[in-house]
């Protein structure tokens, strides 16, 4: 640790400008990072936010949906326990007796587009006004095979088709009609409208970019509201996203969390999935991103509009400390300069040579002796070049 003291001490003096931008990046950088920490963290509350909503919307959902098809299985099952008691009284159903209970349950549920009866081998018998020939044969449909091989089956629901009586889009619902023996006697079936669950579910608020979709097991688009135009709109279709298919094919839960962005109109969205409890049926609720991260949307821009004022600050500041040392060394500089110069002033540029013996000999020299008052006077320096007396000069010597 001493020897590392000494080494950025050093550095410091040596380099102050590394050391302070070195230091500031540090800082921009500890700053940048606690905000991407930050708003992947928000990010993350946003997301789970927003699959507890579509969990809480789809579970509502399933209730709302529930509450219909419970009322409707119970008309069903009233039909059927009236056929089935025909049967154990008469040994036959009765084709009028029938048909007054079908008459009774359509008059009491205008959301219903046709109720039929359907016998043993899968024939529409009783109810069949308008029903065209190729329609009559139940025989091959998945609805009525797993009544069929299922004697607790319960209400089973059919893939959308095109109303036998011309009416639209429907969605077939039948129960099990048991004989005297508990075998299989035949079914009641009842089509529902497509605009009337259409209609159950646009109640549903999924916000302005979201989705409330009823699916079949089997993944057949049943219902989407909003509904699309063109043929991905169309009812009936398979237009699942894979992530979808990939939990559907697992038989392990009951509500569960997806996003995708590969949906029919192209939109992200958060989804929940949930298994009804009333029906063979799947709710599907999506939420768009764009309205679930509007939040994070905004607190992203504030953000960075924080940091970035920051690092223009935190950039003035380093570029002032800068400047700041820069001055500070050339002011040291400046004062080292001058004490050079002063210290060179202070010494002697020359200093006088004592007079030497060779010097004195070729100097005249004068007879009489000086005195203390006019010894100066009458020596000759050292270093003044030698003098030769002019001849025609008749003056003695020492005269003036």
């Amino acid at each position: 640790m001493p020897r590392t003291s000494f080494a950025l001490s050093r550095l410091l003096v040596r380099r102050p400008r590394t050391i302070v931008w070195g230091a500031l990046a540090l800082l921009a950088s500890m700053i940048v990072s606690l905000a991407v920490l930050g708003l992947w963290q928000s990010r993350l509350q946003h997301q789970a936010r927003a699959e507890a909503q579509s969990q809480n919307l789809a579970t509502l959902t399933d209730a709302y949906l529930a509450a219909h098809l419970t009322q409707l299985d119970q008309s069903l099952l009233g039909v059927a326990r009236g056929v089935e008691a025909s049967l154990a009284l008469r040994g036959r159903i009765d084709a009028h007796e029938a048909a007054g209970l079908i008459e009774a349950v359509q008059a009491e549920r205008p959301d219903l587009s046709g109720v039929y009866l359907v016998d043993a081998a899968g024939r529409i018998t009783v109810g069949g006004l308008g029903v065209q020939a190729p329609d009559l044969d139940q025989s091959g449909q998945p609805w009525f095979q797993a009544l069929q091989l299922h004697p607790g089956a319960g209400l089973q629901v059919g893939a959308p088709r095109v109303s036998l009586i011309g009416d639209g889009w429907v969605l077939p619902f039948g129960r099990r009609i048991n004989g005297p023996d508990g075998r299989p006697a035949g079914a009641v079936l009842a089509t529902m409208q497509i605009a009337h669950l259409s209609l159950l579910l646009s109640r549903v608020d999924a916000g302005p970019g979201g989705v409330v979709v009823l699916r079949s097991t089997a993944l057949h688009q049943i219902v989407r509201y909003p509904a699309l135009a063109g043929e991905q709109g169309r009812v009936g279709r398979q237009n699942a996203s894979p992530e979808l298919r990939a939990l559907v094919a697992r038989n392990d839960w009951r509500v569960l969390n997806y996003r995708t962005g590969q949906t029919p109109d192209g939109v992200a969205r958060t989804y929940a999935a949930r298994r009804m409890s009333a029906a063979p049926l799947l709710v599907l609720v999506g939420l768009s991103e764009q309205d679930t991260l509007a939040g994070w949307q905004r607190e992203l821009s504030t953000t960075l509009a924080l940091v970035l004022a920051f690092l223009m600050l935190l950039s003035g500041a380093g570029l002032m400390l800068v400047r700041a040392l820069a001055r500070v060394e050339e002011a040291r500089q400046r004062a080292r300069l001058l004490t050079a110069v002063s210290s060179t002033a202070a010494r002697p540029s020359w200093s006088p040579m004592p007079p030497t013996a060779s010097s004195r000999s070729t100097r005249p020299s004068c007879s009489r002796p000086a005195t203390p008052r006019t010894r100066w006077w009458g020596a000759t320096p050292a270093c003044w070049p030698p003098v030769t007396p002019d001849p025609r000069s008749t003056r003695p010597c020492g005269s003036h």
